[in-house]
């Protein structure tokens, strides 16, 4: 067991602050308070927000239009709601390859996996001087080819290089 250290309350609140800086979607979740004990350690109290719970469970997935914001134009308006409908219809439809693949109606999940799938640049010399360049996707792990399996997905072996200007 590691041996406890005293510590300030002003050096375990930056503690807590940088964890739920790195946490930012569990971040408001949690209740956090820090104290002097009195015996020259600090107390360190959580709780559970219920109402913070219930909250990201309604709105998981959706997207918030404001309309507090008097200067956008018809247009811009128009292109967020568009926007908006499209991200819905992407998260909906891979929900239902989930469910139809047997993995249940979560796909932030599948995203996490999937996002593990690396695209990456093959570049080979030729011997007169000239670079060969090659966007290739990299073969995924045997639990990736599993889940893009369960979902009927194919990844392409190559990936054509969009121009950037």
């Amino acid at each position: 067991m590691a041996k406890r250290r005293r510590q300030t309350v002003g050096e375990v609140e930056r503690r807590v602050g940088q964890q739920l800086g790195r946490n930012t979607r569990a971040a408001g979740l949690f209740e956090a308070g820090v104290a002097d004990r009195g015996d020259g350690y600090v107390a360190l109290t959580w709780t559970k927000r219920d109402a913070w719970r219930q909250w990201s469970r309604l709105s998981e997935g959706c997207s918030l239009l404001r309309s507090n914001v008097t200067d956008w134009k018809r247009e811009h308006v128009q292109a967020h709601i568009l926007v908006c409908f499209l991200s819905y219809v992407l998260w909906k439809t891979l929900g239902q390859f989930c469910v139809r693949g047997g993995l249940g109606d979560e796909p932030r999940k599948v995203f996490d996996e999937i996002a593990g799938i690396a695209v990456v640049d093959v570049v080979m010399p030729t011997r007169k001087g000239a670079m060969i360049r090659n966007r290739c996707v990299a073969r995924p792990s045997p639990h990736q080819e599993i889940l893009l399996q369960r979902l009927r997905l194919r990844l392409p072996a190559s990936v054509a290089k969009a121009a950037l200007y």
